[in-house]
């Protein structure tokens, strides 16, 4: 299960916060607060998740990858195991304030989602359409950056 996971601006910090604030917040509530209304999977977001034990222990954690958490999301969803959104769960977390952390950060994921986008999603939407897997053609649709 993907508990909401929201980022808050820091005080009085620079208005791009608020934009960001903003797009977290439709990125990680809007969209999988619909899903979860049309029984969808969601994707996983890195903080906020919840695992049985059984299926966790499986998982192969420690990857390397950079968005280690969408591809786990990705594995489940194949294997017809997918996360859920539990939007009665919430974590916050601040962005950083310094904006040398705030940039290393977003590169690290751009870098992830751009390598996801060329490596992973090719063979998913093959997967989904071949194994006639909704829940994972939904999830590739509903989270591609077009």
């Amino acid at each position: 299960m993907q508990a909401c996971y929201l980022m808050k601006s820091p005080a009085k910090s620079a208005i791009n916060h608020g934009f960001a604030e903003f797009a977290w917040l439709v990125k990680n509530w809007s969209r999988p607060l619909g899903l979860w209304r049309l029984n969808c999977p969601v994707q996983l977001m890195g903080t906020g998740m919840i695992f049985p034990w059984k299926v966790i222990r499986s998982a192969p954690l420690a990857s390397g990858d950079l968005v280690e958490d969408m591809s786990l999301g990705w594995i489940w969803l194949s294997l017809a195991r997918p996360p859920c959104f539990f939007p009665f769960a919430l974590c916050q977390a601040n962005f950083p304030c310094r904006t040398r952390a705030a940039d290393s950060q977003r590169q690290r994921w751009v870098q992830g989602h751009n390598r996801d986008d060329l490596e992973k999603r090719p063979s998913l939407l093959f997967c989904a359409i071949t194994r006639g897997n909704l829940d994972l053609l939904v999830l590739w649709v509903a989270y591609a950056r077009l």
